[in-house]
């Protein structure tokens, strides 16, 4: 079985710290797990891709490797692994682009932002639970648009209708958010801890 992890980093924040673990743990349980990331600082592991070149030339190789790796790697997965993929790594859009393929899509979420409008964390707010209406959060935008409501809108169009979709969480809290986010209401949910190498 062929997976793929995608996270914006390969060690860069928690969120990475832990989708590099999972990877790991996955190729130490046999499986040919490897990872596809925006910024690449693990140079020494050949398993973890980078879409982003460095030097001068970095945006106009990034579209070329972007275009090659990401649907070379995607299309070649038996399952996917979606993990922090805020940053400009993975857009709404582009989210949807892989659920269009058919594979079963696992997303591993390390904070609120994929059950919301856009916030990492709803703090006390409730608004996710039903359509993330005049976020308490984010200012007004000067030209009076609710941009939190319409990034919810845009993400229920084109993600709940995959039943290929599944979420995991790390925590019993976090999996309550997601069965309560209106976002979510169509899909499973399994609480799945974080792995770490006891040796």
């Amino acid at each position: 079985m062929k997976i793929v992890h995608i996270n914006a980093t390969d060690s860069r924040g928690g969120a990475a710290i832990a989708a590099f673990r999972h990877c790991e743990a996955m190729r130490e349980a046999g499986l040919d797990a490897e990872m596809l990331v925006l910024v690449h600082e693990k140079k020494s592991v050949p398993y973890v891709h980078s879409i982003i070149a460095n030097g001068k030339w970095a945006k106009i190789k990034s579209v070329l490797i972007n275009q090659i790796m990401r649907f070379l790697l995607i299309k070649e997965a038996d399952l996917i692994y979606i993990h922090w993929v805020a940053g400009s790594m993975l857009s709404t859009r582009e989210i949807e682009r892989v659920l269009k393929l058919g594979k079963p899509v696992r997303w591993y979420m390390h904070d609120m932002n994929p059950v919301t409008g856009g916030c990492h964390h709803a703090m006390d707010c409730e608004q996710y639970k039903t359509e993330c209406k005049n976020c308490p959060f984010l200012r007004t935008h000067p030209l009076g648009l609710d941009l939190a409501f319409r990034q919810f809108k845009v993400r229920m169009k084109r993600w709940s209708v995959y039943a290929n979709l599944e979420a995991y969480t790390p925590s019993a809290w976090l999996g309550k958010c997601v069965m309560e986010s209106a976002l979510w209401k169509n899909h499973k949910v399994t609480v799945f801890p974080n792995v770490f190498d006891l040796k």
